[in-house]
């Protein structure tokens, strides 16, 4: 099934599980499903599409855990912790993923020319 391909992928690169993630995963398949160009469906894409869908779940769930874990330093007595959050190869790969879907989605892109 289409959506546990994609949740399958998602979790897969951000090396944990989760039901908002499987969540976000069923946003973002009915997302782009809708975005699709008529006569275009998930099989001729499919591939692409999962992969797609995938890097986008993943990286808003990295989003949505970064803004929720928002510490970035803690210290106690002699102890310190400190953590900086990368989130730059995922948004790559979604940028990457977006760009060999688009071909087959709809442009929805705005354009004023002018009168």
């Amino acid at each position: 099934m289409l959506l546990d391909e994609i949740y399958q992928l998602s979790s897969e690169l951000i090396g944990e599980t989760s039901t908002q993630l499987e969540k976000l995963c069923q946003i973002v398949k009915v997302r782009l499903e809708n975005k699709l160009k008529d006569g275009i469906t998930t099989e001729d894409c499919h591939e692409v599409f999962v992969t797609a869908a995938a890097a986008m779940a993943a990286s808003m769930y990295s989003e949505m855990k970064a803004i929720s874990d928002d510490v970035s330093s803690f210290s106690a007595g002699n102890i310190s912790i400190s953590r900086t959050i990368e989130c730059t190869e995922l948004k790559e790969f979604l940028d990457m993923s977006q760009e060999l879907l688009a071909p087959y989605l709809k442009d929805d892109r705005f354009c004023f020319r002018g009168i």
